[in-house]
């Protein structure tokens, strides 16, 4: 499998009306950043009905963001020829794709909590039998076989999840998402491209917080020296993070935008190459 990475990296710089969807998305993200830290902000004190304003607020544009991440990765997994969508009349229909995927994301979390709860119950069993030794403190050797194992099933689940939402996003179904046999098998034919993948994406959140280290840096020394530093005021901190988040939430989403369109191209060759040897 050939993935075009050149591709999920300049998708937005080939089409005017491809960045102004993106600008759009940047901002809400903007604003749900924003929100949170307004909700999260000590000592800042707001009525009720102002708190209720930023949580609906956030809770709304969290939607419509997962929605045109979703478009992102239906229009790559439908091989369209820019994976990047577009805002002219698909809010609504972003919104419901969000809330959709938000129910599906739910049973999909109950269904691996139900998994978990009979290796929760195995590790406590075992956990209570061998149990510690008071005097070494020393890990049975049952539970240092199951701890490993059980990284290891977490981090399955998480591929697994992503096949599942790659799954759901062909044609935003939540029924055909939820076929886990089909994403098991898929996910075990083409594991070493959700490696790679995955490896690329550590990289970017790398990259990511090196440069919010930065401008956070060079923020807090512009403020420090124009003498803003002292200021006691509970808006001080949303104020400093706002100015700080004009510089990280393009970047943000940009990286997003290119995972999710990695992710999709897997889930589309993967089809594509099963599909050529059905055919022969």
């Amino acid at each position: 499998m050939k993935l075009d990475y050149t591709k999920a990296f300049k998708d937005l710089f080939t089409n005017s009306d491809l960045k102004s969807g993106f600008l759009i998305t940047s901002l809400l993200t903007f604003v749900s950043l924003i929100c949170i830290t307004i909700l999260n902000t000590k000592g800042l004190s707001l009525p009720l009905g102002m708190k209720l304003l930023a949580g609906l607020t956030y809770f709304a544009t969290c939607i419509i963001i997962s929605g045109y991440y979703l478009e992102v990765m239906n229009n790559e997994i439908n091989n369209k020829l820019n994976s990047l969508p577009i805002y002219e009349n698909k809010i609504g229909s972003y919104f419901v794709n969000g809330l959709k995927y938000i129910l599906f994301s739910l049973i999909v979390m109950i269904a691996i909590i139900l998994l978990l709860i009979p290796v929760a119950i195995l590790l406590g069993v075992i956990g209570g039998i061998s149990g510690l030794t008071h005097a070494s403190h020393a890990i049975s050797p049952a539970l240092i076989i199951l701890i490993p194992l059980l990284i290891l099933f977490s981090i399955f689940v998480g591929f697994l999840f992503q096949v599942l939402t790659s799954q759901f996003a062909e044609n935003f179904n939540i029924s055909q998402g939820l076929k886990p046999i089909k994403a098991t098998k898929f996910l075990f034919n083409n594991f070493g491209s959700y490696l790679k993948v995955t490896g690329i994406q550590i990289i970017i959140n790398i990259v990511y917080l090196i440069i919010c280290s930065i401008i956070s840096f060079i923020i807090g020394i512009i403020l420090g020296s124009a003498g803003f530093t002292g200021i006691k005021s509970p808006m001080f901190p949303i104020i400093v993070e706002s100015i700080d988040l004009v510089g990280i939430t393009p970047l943000v989403l940009y990286m997003g935008i290119v995972t999710t369109d990695l992710y999709a191209q897997i889930y589309r060759l993967g089809n594509e190459q099963k599909t050529e040897i059905i055919s022969e």
